[in-house]
């Protein structure tokens, strides 16, 4: 039998790419022009409901969030906060492993399980964690507590408010802005806190009596093991339900911290800032329904800022989500770097959150429920 002659080789079509299929095309097209339309908000931010022990929150977290948290770290952890220096990376992974035992043995748990289930070194996680209270990177955030007299169809209490102002991490926080809704199966306070995935604590955070905590950056980190400042919060939001709990254990941190710390109660009508200021943690409280924190620390002197100014000029208006949505969209309040901005309105169980495009604020806030109460 006469062997088959081979056929000649068919030449590569030109530009295989061309082959694409039009509805490939299509869809790219509508893609950018959403990316680049001044229409749209940018993507939604993730809701990740995290329940039972420690090690289960930790697990289904790594697993919900596995290749954001390696991106994250990969990207971020690495080589900006590791300044693309093995060396530098490996003397700053090494402090922030120390700070391990510093947290609480659930958190530590937690994280463990996390670690393990996203395949991610120790290393990255632990200083993803705390590279703020280190030292290794400074920022700045503005916050507003509202405090909104009864009306009739209208509960008092509280509007709790951050802008968080800071840097893009790479490009990737727009995507991956994170509500946490944590339920813990040892009798820990539920709680909505903000965050990245992999954080264990959080940027802002409230418990279902109300507590809310928000965080400013606010001088320089130490290079010495310690619990972080948003994971303290996230503890202190889990196991407290009252105002004089939460300042007691507020009181308990080093006094020459990076941060500033926002605490109010809604259901206590009770609110102050916790500011570090000369080795001194200073309380600044509530005054005339008005609180305000950002960068420049004020111990004891009640001296205005621009969003102190700002805030109370605004009041007077009217204390409604819609006001303060507004005030923290206002020219002389908003920054160009704001990564999110959200609102507590516990007595009314609805959270605003603006993200996915900066400056957030300007962009507008979407609606969710808090806690779901009576829903």
């Amino acid at each position: 039998m006469a062997e088959p002659v081979p056929s000649p080789a068919t030449p590569a079509a030109p530009g295989g790419w061309r082959r694409l299929p039009k509805r490939f095309w299509l869809y790219a097209a509508l893609l950018l022009l959403a990316a680049l339309s001044p229409l749209w908000n940018g993507p939604r931010p993730l809701e990740l409901r995290l329940a039972g022990t420690p090690e289960q929150m930790g697990r289904d977290h790594g697993r919900a969030c596995k290749w954001r948290i390696r991106l994250l770290c990969g990207v971020y952890v690495k080589h900006f906060i590791g300044q693309w220096d093995r060396n530098v990376l490996a003397g700053r992974t090494a402090k922030a492993l120390a700070v391990r035992p510093t947290l609480d043995p659930r958190h530590r748990a937690e994280a463990e399980a996390l670690i393990a289930a996203a395949g991610i070194e120790p290393g990255l996680l632990y200083l993803g964690n705390s590279f703020l209270d280190l030292g290794y990177s400074a920022a700045g955030c503005r916050g507003v507590v509202w405090q909104r007299p009864a009306a009739a169809g209208a509960p008092g209490g509280f509007l709790h408010a951050h802008n968080l102002d800071w840097d893009s991490l790479a490009g990737l926080a727009n995507w991956n802005i994170t509500i946490f809704r944590r339920t813990p199966a040892d009798g820990r306070c539920r709680t909505v806190g903000l965050a990245l995935p992999g954080m264990l604590g959080a940027l802002d955070i409230i418990n279902e009596h109300g507590l809310a905590l928000s965080a400013n950056w606010a001088g320089s980190g130490q290079e010495r093991p310690a619990e972080p400042v948003f994971l303290a919060m996230r503890r202190i939001a889990e196991s407290c339900r009252t105002f004089a709990e939460a300042r007691a254990e507020l009181r308990k941190l080093a006094p020459d911290g990076p941060f500033a710390i926002t605490l109010s109660a809604a259901a206590e009508g009770r609110a102050a800032v916790f500011e570090p200021q000369g080795g001194r943690l200073f309380e600044r409280p509530l005054a005339g329904g008005v609180l305000t924190a950002d960068n420049s620390l004020r111990g004891n002197a009640m001296a205005d800022s621009v969003l102190e100014i700002a805030a109370r000029r605004a009041a007077p208006a009217g204390r409604t989500p819609a006001a303060l949505q507004a005030l923290l969209a206002a020219p002389d309040v908003l920054l160009g770097c704001n990564l999110y901005s959200v609102i507590f309105d516990w007595p009314g169980d609805r959270l605003y959150l603006a993200s996915g495009r900066t400056p957030a604020a300007s962009r507008g806030h979407r609606e969710f429920p808090l806690f779901g109460r009576g829903e």
